[in-house]
């Protein structure tokens, strides 16, 4: 199928800007000891105003490992999004992680806070 070009470009500018947001994200959790060690994860999830999922985040955040793994988790999801633009086959897989990603986060904070 053929596009119009601003059709396209529309679509490349939204594609890099998405791209950007979560590179720079994950450059500065990568960068912050706290997102490193699970800390500032632990404290992210412990300050949910939610009620519904305090339960399970309080049963996450009792593990050290899980945080740990969560929080590398989300700093190479982010860092390595820029992939998407060079290799083709990791598309579905973080398409995949990023519904999941987002459907957590609104899950944990709700839509006013996420």
């Amino acid at each position: 199928r053929v596009y119009p070009p601003a059709q396209t470009l529309s679509l490349i500018y939204i594609g890099l800007q998405v791209t950007l947001s979560y590179f720079v994200a994950g450059l500065s959790k990568l960068f912050l000891p706290s997102w490193r060690s699970g800390f500032a994860l632990k404290e992210f999830l412990l300050r949910s105003n939610a009620a519904q999922p305090r339960t399970l985040f309080q049963r996450l955040t009792g593990s050290p490992q899980v945080l740990l793994a969560l929080s590398w988790g989300v700093i190479l999801f982010e860092c390595l999004f820029p992939l998407l633009w060079i290799w083709a086959p990791l598309r579905p897989m973080f398409i995949g992680l990023g519904l999941l990603f987002h459907l957590a986060n609104f899950y944990a904070f709700g839509l006013n806070r996420f």
